[in-house]
Protein backbone atom coordinates (compact mmCIF):
# COMPACT_ATOMS: atom_id res chain seq x y z
CA UNK A 1 0.00 0.00 0.00
CA UNK A 2 1.29 3.47 -0.81
CA UNK A 3 1.70 6.29 1.68
CA UNK A 4 0.26 8.91 -0.67
CA UNK A 5 -2.92 9.63 1.30
CA UNK A 6 -2.19 9.46 5.05
CA UNK A 7 -5.25 11.53 5.94
CA UNK A 8 -7.56 9.18 4.07
CA UNK A 9 -5.98 6.20 5.80
CA UNK A 10 -6.29 7.85 9.25
CA UNK A 11 -9.90 8.86 8.60
CA UNK A 12 -10.79 5.36 7.48
CA UNK A 13 -9.01 3.81 10.48
CA UNK A 14 -11.02 6.05 12.84
CA UNK A 15 -14.35 5.31 11.16
CA UNK A 16 -16.76 2.61 12.32
CA UNK A 17 -16.07 0.53 9.23
CA UNK A 18 -12.31 0.90 9.68
CA UNK A 19 -12.40 -0.06 13.36
CA UNK A 20 -14.69 -3.01 12.59
CA UNK A 21 -12.43 -4.19 9.79
CA UNK A 22 -9.35 -3.84 12.02
CA UNK A 23 -10.94 -5.81 14.85
CA UNK A 24 -12.14 -8.57 12.51
CA UNK A 25 -8.68 -8.76 10.93
CA UNK A 26 -6.99 -8.92 14.33
CA UNK A 27 -9.40 -11.59 15.54
CA UNK A 28 -8.83 -13.68 12.41
CA UNK A 29 -5.06 -13.29 12.71
CA UNK A 30 -5.17 -14.32 16.36
CA UNK A 31 -7.43 -17.28 15.61
CA UNK A 32 -5.12 -18.43 12.82
CA UNK A 33 -2.00 -18.20 15.01
CA UNK A 34 -3.56 -20.42 17.67
CA UNK A 35 -5.46 -22.82 15.39
CA UNK A 36 -4.71 -26.50 14.97
CA UNK A 37 -4.60 -26.07 11.19
CA UNK A 38 -1.95 -23.34 11.43
CA UNK A 39 0.13 -25.36 13.85
CA UNK A 40 -0.07 -28.34 11.50
CA UNK A 41 0.85 -26.17 8.52
CA UNK A 42 3.84 -24.74 10.39
CA UNK A 43 4.97 -28.24 11.42
CA UNK A 44 4.75 -29.42 7.82
CA UNK A 45 6.66 -26.34 6.61
CA UNK A 46 9.44 -26.96 9.13
CA UNK A 47 9.63 -30.63 8.17
CA UNK A 48 9.81 -29.74 4.47
CA UNK A 49 12.54 -27.16 5.07
CA UNK A 50 14.75 -29.75 6.74
CA UNK A 51 14.06 -32.53 4.25
CA UNK A 52 16.86 -33.33 1.78
CA UNK A 53 16.13 -31.92 -1.68
CA UNK A 54 16.00 -35.29 -3.48
CA UNK A 55 13.56 -36.66 -0.90
CA UNK A 56 11.44 -33.52 -1.17
CA UNK A 57 11.32 -33.68 -4.96
CA UNK A 58 10.51 -37.40 -4.84
CA UNK A 59 7.71 -36.83 -2.31
CA UNK A 60 6.15 -34.05 -4.39
CA UNK A 61 6.45 -36.13 -7.57
CA UNK A 62 4.80 -39.15 -5.92
CA UNK A 63 1.98 -36.90 -4.69
CA UNK A 64 1.44 -35.58 -8.22
CA UNK A 65 1.53 -39.08 -9.68
CA UNK A 66 -1.04 -40.35 -7.19
CA UNK A 67 -3.29 -37.33 -7.80
CA UNK A 68 -3.12 -37.89 -11.57
CA UNK A 69 -3.98 -41.58 -11.25
CA UNK A 70 -6.82 -40.94 -8.79
CA UNK A 71 -8.26 -38.34 -11.17
CA UNK A 72 -9.06 -41.07 -13.71
CA UNK A 73 -11.74 -42.92 -11.69
CA UNK A 74 -13.00 -39.64 -10.26
CA UNK A 75 -13.78 -38.46 -13.79
CA UNK A 76 -16.26 -41.33 -14.12
CA UNK A 77 -18.15 -40.13 -11.05
CA UNK A 78 -18.39 -36.50 -12.16
CA UNK A 79 -21.27 -35.12 -14.19
CA UNK A 80 -20.25 -34.16 -17.71
CA UNK A 81 -20.72 -30.48 -16.92
CA UNK A 82 -17.81 -30.50 -14.45
CA UNK A 83 -15.42 -33.09 -15.92
CA UNK A 84 -12.05 -31.45 -16.66
CA UNK A 85 -11.40 -30.82 -20.33
CA UNK A 86 -7.99 -32.47 -20.25
CA UNK A 87 -8.12 -35.77 -22.12
CA UNK A 88 -7.74 -38.79 -19.86
CA UNK A 89 -4.49 -40.01 -21.48
CA UNK A 90 -2.86 -36.77 -20.38
CA UNK A 91 -3.38 -37.80 -16.75
CA UNK A 92 -1.52 -41.02 -17.47
CA UNK A 93 1.34 -39.08 -19.05
CA UNK A 94 1.49 -36.77 -16.02
CA UNK A 95 1.58 -39.78 -13.70
CA UNK A 96 4.34 -41.46 -15.72
CA UNK A 97 6.36 -38.23 -15.90
CA UNK A 98 5.97 -37.64 -12.14
CA UNK A 99 6.97 -41.24 -11.39
CA UNK A 100 10.09 -40.75 -13.52
CA UNK A 101 10.97 -37.59 -11.66
CA UNK A 102 10.50 -39.40 -8.37
CA UNK A 103 12.71 -42.25 -9.56
CA UNK A 104 15.48 -39.89 -10.75
CA UNK A 105 15.21 -37.21 -8.04
CA UNK A 106 18.87 -37.47 -7.02
CA UNK A 107 20.07 -37.05 -10.61
CA UNK A 108 17.71 -34.11 -11.13
CA UNK A 109 19.04 -32.31 -8.06
CA UNK A 110 22.64 -32.92 -9.14
CA UNK A 111 22.01 -31.74 -12.71
CA UNK A 112 19.91 -28.74 -11.64
CA UNK A 113 22.76 -27.05 -9.78
CA UNK A 114 24.79 -26.52 -12.97
CA UNK A 115 21.95 -26.07 -15.46
CA UNK A 116 21.24 -22.94 -17.46
CA UNK A 117 17.58 -23.28 -16.46
CA UNK A 118 18.59 -22.96 -12.80
CA UNK A 119 20.56 -19.79 -13.55
CA UNK A 120 17.64 -18.36 -15.52
CA UNK A 121 15.16 -19.24 -12.74
CA UNK A 122 17.48 -17.76 -10.09
CA UNK A 123 17.72 -14.51 -12.05
CA UNK A 124 13.93 -14.30 -12.20
CA UNK A 125 13.53 -14.98 -8.48
CA UNK A 126 16.11 -12.40 -7.47
CA UNK A 127 14.51 -9.75 -9.70
CA UNK A 128 11.07 -10.10 -8.08
CA UNK A 129 10.17 -7.66 -5.30
CA UNK A 130 9.87 -9.28 -1.91
CA UNK A 131 6.60 -8.83 0.00
CA UNK A 132 6.89 -7.08 3.35
CA UNK A 133 7.09 -9.23 6.47
CA UNK A 134 3.68 -8.96 8.13
CA UNK A 135 4.45 -10.69 11.42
Amino acid sequence: MTDDFPQVRETFAESVIGRTLASVTNAARSAWRTSVAANGARAIAVALEHMPKPALIAAIAVTIAIAAVVQLPLRLLMPLTVVPLLPWPLYLLIAIFAAGISWQAEAIVTAWQSSSLARWWGAILTSLPRPPNRE
